[in-house]
């Protein structure tokens, strides 16, 4: 068994040697790595407001009860599993209405300035 796992860990090593050499030195490999790149930072730019939305609902529901949902990063077998998906729903729905707040919000601003 120590043989298998001493032969995975070299293979292991030897893909990110390679790796490694082809992603310093592949042209190809930067043009793709500079795409997804301005691929990535376009949907950070358009979709921001929502990555910001999640992040405040998680950190609220963290914030409000910490030990509550201590459940989401520790083991989730057996008896634990119905606590863990209770505290993700709980999480979602923080989202959720911190996301039809800010809907809200915006449409409502966006009708203030069409009916000026």
């Amino acid at each position: 068994m120590t043989e298998k796992v001493d032969d995975l860990y070299n293979e292991k090593s030897r893909l990110e040697q390679y790796v490694f050499r082809f992603k310093n030195g592949n042209r190809k490999y930067l043009e793709i790595r500079g795409i997804a790149e301005e691929i990535v930072n376009r949907l950070l730019a358009e979709r921001g407001p929502l990555l910001t939305s999640v992040i405040i609902a998680v950190i609220q529901a963290l914030r409000v009860n910490p030990d509550k949902y201590a459940i989401i990063f520790g083991n989730t077998k057996d008896d634990k599993n119905n606590e863990y998906l209770e505290a993700l729903r709980e999480v979602a729905s923080s989202f959720l209405k911190a996301l039809l707040n800010q809907m809200v919000d915006k449409t409502m601003v966006a009708a203030a300035v069409e009916g000026e």
